[in-house]
C-alpha cells in the first residue's frame, strides 16, 4: 500500500524489501529453535536449508516464465537482476516447490535417508496428520480409533472398510464436482485508478491470476483428488493410505485456494480495492491463528518451547556466525 516506508539519511526503505527481510530472520529464529528442539545435526540443518533458499528462488522465478509465457524467460532467468522490482521475485507457490525439491535432494545427496522437509508440510495435511496423531487415532494400529463407537467394525479388528475411508472418498467426489464451479467462472476485466490516502492505485485483476485462480488450481485439485480415489481403492482393506491422505489433501488446498479467490473476486468486482483488502486481511488472519492455535496449546504440542531459548539460541548463532 505505502511502498516507501521511511528513509534512513536519504535513503529508502521500501516495505516489500523491509517485510520480506525481517520474515526471513523470524524464519531463521524459528529454524534455530526448531532444530534444538527435534536434535536436528546441523550437518544436516544448514545444508538442507541453503539448498531450500536457493531452491525457492529458482522456483519462484521459473513460475513468472510458467504463468506468463516463455517470452518472458530472458528477463526473468537472468538471475543477475534477482532483486530488480520491476520484475518481482516471482510466485509464492513456485518457490515453495523449488525450495522443498531443493531440500529433497540435498538431503539425499548428503545420505539422509529420513523425511528432510516435514516443515513443508501443507496446513490441511499437518492438521489432519495432527487430528489423526492426537484425536481419533484412525491410522495408528495400536491405538483405539475415537471414531470406533460411530463406525462400528473396524477394519484395525475385521475385514471390513474403514469408515474414514469412505467418507473420505465422498469428500473427494464432492470437492471434484464443486471445483467445476470455479473452473466454469468468468474472467473479470475490471480496471481503474483511484486514491487511498495519499497514494494513486491502478487496480486490476491480471488474467494470468485468474487463470492461476479459476483454471489452473481446480484443475490441479481434480487431478490430485482423482488421484486419491484411484489409492484408496486400490487400498481398499486399510484406513487411509499415507499416499492418498497426501493427494486427497493436496486437492483441497488448490479447491479452497480457487473458491476463495474466485468468490472473492467476484463479490468486488467492480471495488477491487476491497477484494485486494480482504486477501491481505484474510492471510494476516491465517498466520495469526496458526500462531495463536500453536500458542494456546503449546503445552502439549510443543512441550519444549521456551521463547528465551529461541532468542538465545538465535543470538548464538549470529555470534558464531
Amino acid at each position: 500500500m505505502y511502498p516507501v516506508l521511511f528513509e534512513i539519511s536519504g535513503v529508502s526503505i521500501y516495505a516489500h524489501g523491509f517485510f520480506l527481510n525481517l520474515a526471513l530472520l523470524v524464519c531463521l529464529l524459528v529454524l534455530v529453535g526448531e532444530g534444538r528442539r527435534r536434535r536436528w545435526p546441523k550437518e544436516e540443518v544448514v545444508p538442507i536449508t541453503l539448498a531450500a533458499f536457493v531452491g525457492g528462488m529458482i522456483g519462484a522465478r521459473v513460475s513468472i516464465v510458467f504463468f506468463n509465457g516463455w517470452e518472458t524467460a530472458p528477463v526473468v532467468l537472468d538471475f543477475y537482476r534477482l532483486f530488480d522490482p520491476r520484475i518481482g521475485p516471482g510466485s509464492i507457490l513456485g518457490g515453495v516447490v523449488g525450495a522443498y525439491v531443493a531440500g529433497f535432494i540435498a538431503s539425499r545427496a548428503i545420505g539422509k535417508a529420513g523425511c528432510a522437509c516435514d516443515a513443508f508440510a501443507p496446513t490441511i495435511y499437518a492438521l489432519v496428520e495432527g487430528l489423526d496423531e492426537r484425536l481419533v487415532h484412525f491410522s495408528q494400529a495400536d491405538e483405539r480409533c475415537a471414531l470406533l463407537p460411530v463406525c462400528g467394525p473396524c477394519v484395525k479388528y475385521k475385514n471390513v472398510r474403514c469408515g474414514v475411508r469412505r467418507m473420505a472418498q465422498f469428500a473427494s467426489l464432492a470437492l471434484i464436482a464443486l471445483s467445476f464451479i470455479p473452473l466454469l467462472s468468468p474472467f473479470s476485466y475490471t480496471a481503474y485508478n483511484t486514491q487511498v490516502g495519499m497514494i494513486d492505485h491502478y487496480y486490476v485483476r491480471p488474467v494470468v491470476h485468474q487463470w492461476f485462480e479459476a483454471r489452473y488450481s481446480p484443475m490441479v485439485a481434480i487431478l490430485l483428488l482423482g488421484l486419491a480415489l484411484l489409492v484408496m481403492q486400490r487400498t481398499a482393506f486399510i484406513t487411509l493410505h499415507p499416499l492418498a491422505r497426501a493427494f486427497f489433501c493436496l486437492g483441497a488446498g488448490f479447491f479452497g485456494f480457487g473458491m476463495f479467490r474466485v468468490t472473492l473476486g467476484m463479490v468486488y468486482a467492480e471495488a477491487l480495492v476491497w477484494a485486494t483488502f480482504w486477501e491481505e486481511l484474510t492471510e494476516l488472519m491465517f498466520v495469526l491463528a496458526v500462531i495463536y492455535t500453536l500458542w494456546v496449546f503449546r503445552t502439549t504440542l510443543l512441550p519444549k518451547f521456551q521463547l528465551g531459548s529461541y532468542l538465545d539460541s538465535f543470538l548464538v548463532s549470529k555470534e558464531r556466525a
